[in-house]
This record gives C-alpha cells, sequence and structure tokens, in this order.
C-alpha cells in the first residue's frame, strides 16, 4: 500500500483471520476503494460480499455466470448466481 497502487487484488484477503481482524480488513478495503483504488476481492463467504461489494462477478464452472450489482443481481431468476450472492 506504500505504494498507493491503482489497483489491488485479494484473494480471500480475511480467510485465515479472526473476525475482529477481517472487520479491520474489510473496512480498509472499503477505505481504499471509496479513496478511488479498483479493488478486485475475491470472496466465497456472501455475507462479506454483501457488505462490501460495489459490483459482482459471478464464476462458476470457469466461466463468468452473471455480472452486477447485488441489486441487479438479486432480480436474477439463476439459481447459482442466487447461491453465490446469498439472495434471500
Amino acid at each position: 500500500l506504500l505504494t498507493a497502487p491503482e489497483i489491488l487484488l485479494a484473494d480471500e484477503p480475511t480467510a485465515a483471520l479472526d473476525s475482529a481482524a477481517g472487520d479491520q480488513l474489510e473496512e480498509l478495503g472499503r477505505e481504499l476503494a471509496d479513496a478511488g483504488v479498483t479493488l478486485v476481492w475475491v470472496s466465497h463467504h456472501t455475507d462479506q460480499l454483501r457488505r462490501i461489494a460495489d459490483y459482482i462477478v459471478v464464476l462458476a464452472d470457469g466461466s463468468v455466470r452473471a455480472t452486477g450489482t447485488l441489486a441487479e443481481l438479486e432480480r436474477l431468476d439463476d439459481p447459482i448466481v442466487r447461491q453465490s450472492i446469498g439472495a434471500r
């Protein structure tokens, strides 16, 4: 972060952290995104996705299944997409 990246790739960055440390990392990610850093955050944790994602890409079987905001994806009938985003 010292080099002020334009894009930051984070592959399951909170996977090995306790919940307090994970919350802090999510907060940092949100602050960076709000400051204009493009942040690609890979997660299988649907609650985390719902808290931090502005735009979502759902991958299934190695292909892009759907893209959009959480609200857009919640309107889809695709069961894999709905499960991936934790649709209610």
